[in-house]
């Protein structure tokens, strides 16, 4: 699942502190507890234009097609643990303050040559 990002101006350094520091450690919660099998952010690294739709995307790789239908079983319960004292509505409300969530899509591998 690939999700693009377009961070509010002046607010990335917010953004990728709010990213490594809040949401990788829950994401990495997520893993241990096999809702998915990783999480990556990505930077878009040599933007141009006024018109660039995203500048961050996030992709979570799962191991089965069925994980997709809720990746974030237990959110709150998670957050508690990885996270104590901190309000789902008041994390999911910082990071909507700090970016927009431009589009999210579901890429299935076809093929692969190692």
């Amino acid at each position: 699942m690939v999700s693009y990002m377009k961070v509010n101006p002046g607010k990335d350094a917010d953004y990728l502190k709010l990213e490594q520091e809040t949401w990788k450690p829950l994401h990495q919660e997520f893993i241990k507890e096999g809702q998915f099998r990783s999480w990556s952010l990505y930077g878009l690294q040599f933007p141009s234009g006024t018109n660039e739709k995203y500048d961050y995307a996030t992709v979570h790789a799962f191991d089965k097609f069925g994980q997709l239908e809720n990746p974030f079983a237990n959110f709150g319960q998670t957050l508690t643990k990885v996270h104590p004292g901190v309000k789902a509505d008041d994390l999911i409300g910082r990071t909507e303050k700090m970016r927009n969530l431009v589009c999210s899509e579901v890429w299935v591998l076809v093929d692969k040559a190692e």
